[in-house]
Order: structure tokens, then C-alpha cells, then sequence
């Protein structure tokens, strides 16, 4: 639009020009015989001033008729009297709000710093997994080896009773006759192992994984002498709050506790980095033991258990059992640390029915031959089933999927009336072959003598056959 509006002016400016160059060189030879000074009027000094009297004639013009559109972009750049308007900083999108560039920087480096800085690295799901399998496998080994293989009918009636009240939540509250007479028939011969399994099991549920601060010391400081022995119930009333408000972070919380205050060393048997993770394994070991001798004091427990006939064997009972309840304790610290997620624990009121197609329960090996039926009554969780939930990714900022560490393994109660007398016919077939059994061994010492010389001449075996494995 202002080219347009100067054109006219520019076109007179050459016109004049061209006018005037036509008059100096017609009018030369006078200027040039009437003055001595020829220097004195020039051409280029005319021409200039010639030229910057016409622009600025031209310029003022068109500013003093602006054209609308020059006013309004003028306007927008510098309004009067108006503070020029400071951008907005950009928005960053998140899971679940909106937040500015600052905000969003700030997050993400509070999320890195949390990943580098974390306690300890991530556990592997597997390795926990095997760990507290081995733990299972040792319990049900201990049980076999200081258990009462038998049916405990010895016991008086109160006792039987007290035990059964002893397991709530892992048995059902039921007459001690009853329950025995719904198991399968090797359940029921070897009722004594699966009370101490059972009992076991409960001990290390209670002890390590419904209190995960246990380890605690519960000084005031350095020089107390007297710590309190339930100041991990404190901290324990911190997390069941925590609970309510954020499942994640009080996950995230009890992973740093559990897993600063346990800083061990990457090699087994070596000295921990840090002064706490040797104060706290230090207090860890002093408890364990207290805890064997609590379980090796209880009279229920004692009922269930062998007497052994010397001293050494008694020493390696309890040592025996001391190294299995801090290899527990230890494996459930290195996956409260690690796996930055809340422990869910399934016990027997929400397993009220057999369902093998759950996932969350499996039967016990003394099942064998007697399978239970879908949807049988469950009477005993030997163990329960644990899995950990809440679990925060340190990938992506965000919870990941539940993870099941294991399967509750559970007796079942017979299913019908003819599967009933099936298993009650087979712990009868048992009890007589137990009873001659027993027989027999109180007549070996007699026949022990004779055997040697009535026994027929033993026969040459075949030859083994030549296979891969055997050579």
C-alpha cells in the first residue's frame, strides 16, 4: 500500500531530475565563460541537495496519511500506556494433571535422582522367588526331621485344642476329631509334621513379614542401654497410615527403611559398608536368636516335637532351627528392600474353597493319591500364599502388575459321601499296617540271631546294562 502511494512522488523526482540535467548542459558554456569559479557550482552538490529536499517532502506525506493497516500493526506492537504481555511457559502433559515447563523439569529430576540414589538395586522377582522356596523346603526338612510322625491321639483333649486355637487363621476352628478325620489318610498318619510345618510357617509369617520394621533397635541414641522392644510397632502404626493415603509411597517408604538399614555388602560373609547396616545385622542376629528361644520355649510347640535322647542332639535341633528362621529373615528383607512394593498375604479365610484354576493355591504332596475335588472344603493352610503389590517401576514412574511369589499349599476335607469312605478305608488299611509293622520291629531282636544262617544264598544279579548315563 505505501509503494502505491509514493509512486506519483517518484515519478516527478525523475522527471525533474531529467529536466534539470537537460538545463546544466544546455547553459554550460555560460556558466562557464561568466565565472572564474566553476568548482563552486557543481553538479553532484546539486543534484544532493536536490534529492534530500524531495525524500523528505515525499516521507512527510506519506506519514502524514498512514495507511489503516500500518496504524493497527502499530498499535499491536507498542500499545499506549499497556505493559507488554510476558508468554505463557508451555504446558507438559502427565498421568494426572497438567503442569508448567518448571514443574515438569522438577519431577523428572526428583524421579532420576530417586533412581540413582536409591538404597539398594532392584531384587530380581526370580531370585526372591527361589529364596523363599528354599525357605519353604528347609521348614517342611526341619518339621520331618524334630517332628511326631503320627497322629498325636496321646494328647490330652485341651492340648489338642489349645493347638488348634493356636493356628487360627491357618486351621479351621473346629473339633481336633473332626478335622482329623477329614484329611486324606497320609495327612492323617503324619499329623504331628503337619502341625509343626503349619506352626513354623505361622511363626515366620508373624515375626518377619507382618512387622517388616522388627529389625529396629528402638534407641534414643548411641549410648541408650535400654531400648524399647516394641519400638518397631511405632513405625509399623507410620506405614498402615501411609497405607491409607498413598499405596505407592508407603511401598517406596518401606523399601528405603528396610533397605538402608540393612546395607549389606555384595559379597556374602563380608563386612557391611556402612556403620547402620552393621549396628542393625548385628541387633538382626541377637533377635533371631531370641526369637529361637521363644519358639523352643512354647509348650504347644514342644508337644509336637521329638525328644531327643542326648544333649548334641538337642544343641543341633536348636541350631538347626536358628539358621533356618534367619535364612527367612533374611529373604524377607532382601524383598521388602528391593521390590519397592507392599506384601499381600493370603491365608485361609480367603481360601474358604478348593480352586485349583485360582492360581492361589496348590494341595499338599501328602494329598498323593487322594486328589481333592474343586470346591472342597479347605482345613489347613500349611503355608500361605504371598505376593507383592504396589509395586513402583522405575522405569516409567507408575506401578506395574501384582507379583505372586508363591501358591498356599492346603489339606482338603473329602468331597462326598463315597470319597469319604474311600479315604477313611485307606487310613484304616494304614493303621493296621503301621500296627504290624510295629510288631515286627519289636520281634527283630529275636530272630536277629537266626537270620544269618536260615537266610537262602543270595543269587548273582544280572549285569547292569551298558547305557549313556551310566557311563
Amino acid at each position: 500500500m505505501l509503494f502505491f502511494v509514493a509512486l506519483p512522488y517518484f515519478c516527478c523526482i525523475f522527471l525533474l531530475l531529467l529536466f534539470t540535467c537537460f538545463a546544466f548542459f544546455g547553459l554550460s558554456p555560460f556558466y562557464t565563460h561568466t565565472h572564474r569559479h566553476h568548482s563552486l557550482f557543481s553538479l553532484p552538490l546539486f543534484l544532493r541537495e536536490l534529492i534530500i529536499i524531495i525524500t523528505t517532502m515525499a516521507t512527510t506525506s506519506t506519514q502524514t496519511k498512514p495507511s489503516k493497516h500500518s496504524r493497527e500493526e502499530e498499535m499491536e506492537e507498542t500499545p499506549l500506556n499497556c505493559p507488554i504481555p510476558v508468554p505463557k511457559p508451555a504446558i507438559y502433559p502427565n498421568e494426572m494433571y497438567l503442569c508448567r515447563r518448571d514443574e515438569y523439569h522438577d519431577m523428572i529430576n526428583h524421579h532420576k535422582a530417586v533412581f540413582y540414589t536409591r538404597a539398594t538395586p532392584r531384587a530380581a522377582e526370580v531370585t526372591v522367588g527361589h529364596a523363599l522356596e528354599s525357605v519353604f523346603v528347609r521348614v517342611r526338612t526341619w518339621a520331618t526331621m524334630w517332628g511326631k510322625g503320627e497322629s498325636l491321639s496321646h494328647l490330652a483333649d485341651s492340648d489338642k485344642q489349645a493347638i488348634i486355637a493356636s493356628l487360627d487363621e491357618y486351621c479351621v476352628q473346629e473339633d481336633w476329631d473332626s478335622i482329623l478325620l477329614s484329611l486324606p489318610p497320609a495327612a492323617r498318619a503324619n499329623f504331628g509334621l503337619i502341625l509343626v510345618e503349619t506352626m513354623l510357617n505361622q511363626f515366620i509369617c508373624t515375626k518377619f513379614i507382618d512387622s517388616p520394621f522388627w529389625f529396629m533397635d528402638g534407641k534414643i541414641n548411641a549410648t541408650d542401654s535400654e531400648p524399647q522392644s516394641d519400638f518397631h510397632k511405632r513405625f509399623q502404626y507410620v506405614y498402615e497410615r501411609l497405607l491409607q493415603v498413598s499405596r505407592e509411597d508407603a511401598a517406596w517408604w518401606k523399601s528405603i527403611i528396610v533397605g538402608k538399614l540393612n546395607d549389606e555388602p555384595c559379597v556374602m560373609n563380608n563386612i557391611p559398608p556402612t556403620p547402620v547396616g552393621r549396628n542393625t545385622i548385628k541387633h538382626r542376629t541377637a533377635l533371631v536368636k531370641t526369637y529361637t528361644d521363644e519358639l523352643m520355649r512354647s509348650r504347644l510347640f514342644q508337644l509336637l516335637l521329638r525328644d531327643p535322647v542326648t544333649k548334641y542332639k538337642r544343641s543341633q535341633r536348636k541350631s538347626s532351627l536358628r539358621l533356618l528362621l534367619e535364612s527367612a529373615a533374611q529373604t524377607v528383607i532382601h524383598g521388602d528392600g528391593g521390590l519397592y512394593g507392599n506384601m499381600n498375604i493370603v491365608r485361609l479365610p480367603d481360601l474358604p474353597k478348593f480352586n485349583h484354576w485360582s492360581g492361589q493355591m496348590i494341595v499338599h504332596p501328602f494329598h498323593a493319591g487322594f486328589e481333592p475335588v474343586e470346591g472342597s472344603r479347605v482345613l489347613i493352610v500349611t503355608r500361605p500364599s504371598y505376593s507383592y503389590i504396589d509395586i513402583i517401576s522405575l522405569k516409567h514412574f507408575c506401578t506395574v502388575p501384582p507379583w505372586m511369589v508363591n501358591r498356599a499349599e492346603v489339606l482338603v476335607a473329602a468331597k462326598g459321601r463315597k470319597a469319604r469312605a474311600l479315604w477313611a478305608a485307606a487310613a484304616v488299611s494304614n493303621d493296621c499296617d503301621d500296627t504290624v509293622g510295629m510288631d515286627k520291629e519289636e520281634g527283630e531282636s529275636q530272630e536277629d540271631d537266626d537270620t544269618e544262617e536260615n537266610a537262602d544264598p543270595v543269587r548273582d544279579l544280572p549285569p547292569l546294562r551298558e547305557t549313556i548315563w551310566r557311563q
